[in-house]
């Protein structure tokens, strides 16, 4: 699968998405816009599917939110329910 790169303007997270799907709406970590640029995808790097829209990023660490929507991802390994903001 091909992966398209994009980095945060503010906080420089870089994450990549499956060339078909859309550009992402913010960064996953403090929500400014994101640059498409040249990086290829880091070995580290994991896949992260939101429950809330389905959509698909790639991070080598915990996103905090969505790339696409509003969906906070849980801090907690343990906890059964979904976090809301």
């Amino acid at each position: 699968m091909e992966f398209r790169s994009f980095e945060c303007k503010g906080c420089g997270t870089v994450i990549w998405v499956p060339e078909t799907q859309d550009d992402p709406l913010y960064c996953p970590i403090c929500r400014s816009g994101m640059t498409e640029v040249e990086i290829k995808p880091d070995e580290k790097a994991k896949v992260f599917t939101c429950p809330e829209c389905g959509n698909e990023f790639l991070m080598t660490k915990p996103p905090y939110k969505c790339a696409y929507c509003n969906y906070t991802f849980p801090t907690t390994p343990y906890l059964r329910q979904e976090e809301r903001l």
